[in-house]
């Protein structure tokens, strides 16, 4: 493991790991984090694996993506009895929330000292994940990024990170009147009035304002994303 991700490893007490990954790249870096914790501190952390789309399930719809990831994980020899699933979210706002509920589960009943937790996604999204993260998630966690260093060429790279910049550049714009961090109770009640129930929140916001957000655009996914980012 570099040093990387062995200093991030230091004090980390569980993992998130959101879903929306291609070719596992974030169940394996979970892995290599997962099993270096437990080398380094003789420690096994709870891993979350937070996702209801199904992503990398298309040949098989009965799974969602979080039973996916465990799958990937165990396949890794990280221990199924430390993987939590968390299979309700649609949306980032929604991995969050639900994830915290599991995180309060973790502290109440396997370590009522939980403080660190380690936030695994793409370093493109990572931004993103954690603007969210700081509204939502109790002040007595703390979040660690751990972030997928995306190599998968500047084309794939480029356009993620625009996607991500139009979407914070709509947070900015049209942020949502949420409740204050920590207020578990709140959030859930707050995902449950406002997300519609199959499209998460934010992508239909941007597709009311900006119609030419969706990425599968018969006009290109190039051209469609320019045309917004210019009309932000």
């Amino acid at each position: 493991m570099n040093q990387y991700l062995a200093n991030k490893s230091k004090s980390i007490d569980a993992l998130i790991v959101l879903g929306g990954q291609q070719d596992h790249c974030r169940t394996n870096l979970a892995t290599q984090v997962w099993h270096h914790i437990n080398h380094l501190r003789g420690k096994k952390v709870p891993i979350i694996v937070s996702g209801y789309s199904w992503v990398l399930a298309k040949q098989t719809p009965q799974e969602s993506e979080a039973q996916v990831m465990r799958n990937n994980l165990v396949e890794k020899e990280v221990n199924n009895d430390f993987i939590m699933l968390e299979e309700r979210s649609l949306d980032i706002i929604q991995n969050l929330v639900y994830s915290q509920l599991n995180l309060e589960v973790i502290r109440a009943q396997i370590n009522p000292n939980l403080e660190h937790i380690g936030l695994i996604t793409n370093d493109f999204h990572m931004p993103r994940a954690l603007t969210y993260a700081n509204k939502i998630i109790s002040n007595d966690f703390n979040i660690i990024p751990i972030e997928v260093r995306d190599y998968a060429g500047i084309s794939k790279g480029f356009m993620g990170s625009l996607k991500e910049k139009i979407t914070m550049k709509c947070m900015d714009t049209y942020m949502y009147q949420g409740p204050r961090r920590g207020q578990t109770d709140k959030w859930v009640q707050y995902i449950k009035q406002t997300s519609p129930a199959q499209i998460p929140r934010e992508h239909l916001r941007m597709h009311e304002k900006y119609p030419f957000y969706w990425m599968d655009a018969p006009e290109g996914r190039y051209k469609s994303l320019i045309k917004v980012a210019t009309r932000l």
